[in-house]
């Protein structure tokens, strides 16, 4: 009998040093060197120099106006969108979006789970003066943030053992959660109550609410969250923030399909 050639023989060795370059770039937002990523890589030196150049040159890399370090462009970001929008989640957030961020007067963002990280795609930007933004593609890690908290309580039993596995518990502020046992506390109070809340657990002095949103199968995917300054968000206000940051969520989850019913275990 014929053998089966093995999976690995259909690999293309340089379209994985791509991507593994890409993914050590998504984790500089300030930018790399060359030389940083020969070390962090470990890719030949003309392989890598070839790499950067083709990505260069199909948009999806930029360097910086002195050419010494390499960025992501957001033409990357258009891919991750296109996957997102397959469910229409972004499409179908954008009015609910707005008139929550309307209403509460911070920041509404939407995010999605990638890579064991949430990512923001998409914002609403507070009115006020003063106010907390980000760039798309910005990360929120899943045991210090609300929006991360969000898609850890309501992740399906499976999907869930097997993120929560991988979860590095990096000590950000004084209010982050840093072992297992405290985040399965908060994920059960998360559960009961439907959202999730941070306390400056990422950065001191902003708070967040946050939301999931489901499809039409029950499956978390993506969160909805307020995002703003602890003088404006406090801690007396989680409970009123989190009701309105959950009654959106629930607005755009009917819009994909979602009934309480079909909601996964």
């Amino acid at each position: 009998m014929k053998q089966k050639p093995e999976k690995n023989t259909y690999n293309i060795p340089n379209v994985e040093r791509a991507f593994a370059v890409l993914e050590v770039l998504a984790k500089s937002p300030r930018g790399a060197a060359f030389m940083d990523l020969l070390k962090t890589t470990k890719i030949n030196k003309t392989t890598l120099f070839r790499i950067l150049s083709t990505l260069e040159k199909t948009g999806y890399v930029v360097t910086s106006s002195e050419g010494g370090l390499f960025f992501l462009s957001r033409k990357i970001m258009f891919l991750a969108h296109s996957a997102f929008e397959d469910c229409n989640v972004a499409v179908e957030s954008f009015e609910a979006m707005r008139k929550l961020r309307d209403d509460v007067g911070e920041t509404v963002m939407l995010g999605t789970l990638i890579d064991g990280e949430c990512v923001m795609v998409e914002q609403e930007v507070s009115l006020h003066d003063f106010n907390f933004s980000g760039k798309l593609g910005m990360k929120s890690p899943l045991h210090a943030s609300a929006p991360g908290k969000a898609f850890l309580a309501f992740l399906p039993e499976e999907s869930f053992a097997r993120t929560i596995a991988k979860v590095d518990f990096k000590k950000y502020t004084p209010n982050t959660i840093c072992t297992k046992e405290e985040i399965l506390r908060e994920i059960s109070r998360i559960r009961n109550q439907g959202f999730s809340f941070d306390n400056g657990e990422v950065l001191e002095g902003l708070r967040c609410a946050a939301a999931p949103i489901f499809d039409s199968k029950g499956y978390p995917v993506a969160v909805i969250w307020i995002t703003g300054p602890s003088h404006r968000i406090k801690l007396s206000d989680a409970p009123k923030f989190g009701k309105k940051v959950k009654d959106a969520a629930m607005e755009i989850s009917l819009r994909l399909g979602f009934r309480r019913e079909t909601a996964l275990k």
